[in-house]
């Protein structure tokens, strides 16, 4: 494995761990606060960016993969509009046909997408 594939899931690894312990965090403060309905729809909400963060680590390890030029951009556009469209739909599968409340969901959503942010500090 060369080193910028195994920088890249060392990279992936750590931001989904991160943001793993955030969106638990915000489930269990959800549960103690409101209760079970609540729980559910937090860790829902924070299912779906741990889910979009694996597949940009697919999709950018598929993009680097002997692609050159304009067939590692288009990989990446068009990975970009189908993840953003899996997120989406993924809300309103929720929010609509699951009925999980949307506060804890959206909260949770939130902030489960600051562990792109601190999977950058160094502790």
């Amino acid at each position: 494995m060369s080193v910028a594939v195994d920088s890249l899931h060392r990279g992936v690894r750590r931001t989904v761990l991160i943001q793993v312990a955030i969106a638990a965090t915000v489930a269990v403060a959800c549960y103690a606060m409101a209760g079970l309905h609540e729980f559910v729809s937090a860790l829902y909400g924070g299912a779906i960016v741990v889910l979009a963060s694996l597949w940009l680590g697919l999709y950018a390890r598929r993009a680097g993969a002997g692609r050159n030029g304009w067939g590692e951009r288009l990989v990446s556009y068009s990975m970009a509009a189908l993840r953003f469209a899996a997120v989406l739909s993924l809300l309103v599968l929720g929010l609509g046909a699951l009925h999980l409340a949307a506060p804890p969901l959206i909260v949770a959503f939130a902030a489960t997408h600051l562990g792109f942010m601190a999977a950058l500090i160094n502790f």
